[in-house]
């Protein structure tokens, strides 16, 4: 029995202890694995840890490359500013620019000076210290209408003027008016009146910039063509303009044409007097009127239009004349014994009448075609009696383009023998003022007629070339 109980104890034993072994050995299997979890979880946290550094040094380099980038934005924004800075103020310490020598007066037109340097002028850049004269002579411009009667000038234009809002703008030059000529309709401005704007611009020459001249339009042409010679050496715009509808009726061209007109009376390398109209800028001794009605009512024929006020107010630089250092002369005399017909079929019957004036010292005949006339002996010993007395006697043609060439035809010739003198491709406004010019200048005859068909200033040609080269006036 007791060794029964022995062997019983024994096996209690054995399996305790076993059973205790096989405990311990997965309690401890249990907590490797739980120790190697929890080692597994660190590295892993380790990793992550790792990793989001790595992100966030991968994020500054990302943010410093965004900050250097909008520095150097930064710098060249400035370095920008500051050449813009400077250029404005070269520009406007820049008094005077060195151009190609201007020609002598009377030089062929096919020397006349090499045109200027390239320049711009953008919009809200204009110096504050620009400054144009505006003379007020009359026209449609300043007319106002008054029900059931017709138009007439307005005793309050300057003030209509000075109470236009754009005028006040800090973009447009200092402007100051002249009314020294009562306000008339074109019809009656002539030799006169032509000297008192050419003396107005005299007085203030030196105080101005430019000078803009507020016309009717159906002499216009005419006070274009004789201010061109009655102002020489001239460095400055002289602008003429007007407009078709008053500046205060419906649908008024007079407002563009003045804004125009003043902006391109700014620019100092238009040395010349110009016609500004409708979005055209024209020389002036090369303008004709070419309608009553269209807006558009001038336009030269013969020799390119200078320049354009669209978008941008371009000038072609190479149809310009160059600048003249000269100090400014105004002329102080015309002659007034000077006429003007216009040739028709049987003229010869009333030649001897039209040429019978006492006091007549210059014709201008509108001839056919290339300077054709009547070569009846009537006509031609008309001419030739009063050629001898020292009426002198100047062919234009009537047909707006082409060149009066008196050696093309037989006819012509015989006026070359009666003592005629061709002019090329001139408008009948311009021969009439430079007739009425020289004829006051000088008293040589046979040199009056060796200058008429010659260049002076820009108002004939003779194989002048030209280029479509072009600089920016107004932006």
């Amino acid at each position: 029995m007791s060794l029964k109980k022995l062997l019983l104890g024994l096996g209690f034993a054995t399996t305790t202890g076993f059973l205790s072994y096989v405990y311990f050995k997965e309690n401890n299997r249990e907590t490797k694995r739980k120790e190697e979890e929890e080692n597994e979880n660190e590295n892993e946290n380790e990793n992550e840890n790792e990793n989001e550094k790595e992100k966030e040094k991968k994020r500054e380099r990302i943010r410093e490359r965004e900050r250097e980038k909008k520095k150097k934005k930064k710098k060249n924004r400035q370095k920008k500013r500051q050449k813009t800075k400077k250029k404005a103020k070269k520009e406007k310490k820049r008094k005077t620019i060195k151009f190609s020598k201007t020609t002598e007066m009377y030089e062929s037109p096919n020397r006349l000076p090499k045109s200027h340097s390239t320049g711009i002028l953008s919009q809200g850049e204009i110096p504050f210290d620009k400054k144009v004269y505006i003379i007020y002579t009359g026209g449609t411009i300043g007319m106002i209408k008054k029900k059931g009667k017709p138009l007439t000038p307005d005793p309050d234009f300057f003030k209509t003027l000075q109470s236009l809002p754009f005028l006040k703008s800090r973009y447009v030059p200092s402007l100051n008016y002249d009314n020294t000529i009562e306000p008339v309709d074109s019809t009656n401005i002539g030799l006169k009146e032509w000297l008192i704007i050419a003396n107005s611009i005299k007085e203030v020459y030196n105080e101005y910039d430019g000078f803009v001249i507020l016309h009717g339009t159906d002499t216009l042409a005419f006070t274009a063509s004789a201010l061109s010679f009655l102002l020489e050496n001239l460095s400055k715009p002289v602008v003429v303009t007007g407009s078709q509808i008053p500046l205060g009726g419906c649908r008024s061209d007079g407002l563009n044409n003045l804004i125009s007109s003043v902006l391109v009376a700014t620019y100092s390398k238009i040395p010349e007097v110009v016609v500004v109209f409708n979005n055209k800028i024209l020389r002036g001794n090369r303008t004709t009127k070419r309608s009553s009605e269209d807006i558009d009512a001038f336009v030269s024929f013969q020799y390119p239009q200078i320049g354009t006020c669209g978008i941008k107010v371009a000038v072609n630089k190479s149809l310009v004349l160059g600048d003249n250092k000269k100090p400014l002369v105004v002329h102080q005399e015309m002659e007034k014994e000077v006429i003007v017909i216009k040739l028709f079929p049987s003229i010869e019957n009333v030649i001897e009448r039209i040429y019978s004036h006492p006091n007549l010292c210059g014709v201008i005949i509108e001839c056919y075609g290339a300077g054709n006339a009547p070569t009846s002996e009537k006509f031609l010993s008309t001419i030739k009696k009063a050629s001898k007395r020292g009426i002198i006697t100047v062919i234009v043609s009537q047909c707006v383009t082409g060149n009066v060439d008196l050696s093309t035809y037989k006819t012509g010739n015989d006026l070359v023998k009666a003592g005629c003198v061709g002019v090329f491709d001139m408008t009948t406004e311009t021969a009439f003022t430079k007739l009425m010019f020289l004829l006051a200048k000088y008293d040589d005859i046979d040199f009056i007629k060796k200058l008429m068909p010659i260049s002076l200033r820009g108002e004939c040609s003779d194989n002048l070339e030209t280029s479509s080269e072009v600089f920016v006036v107004y932006n």
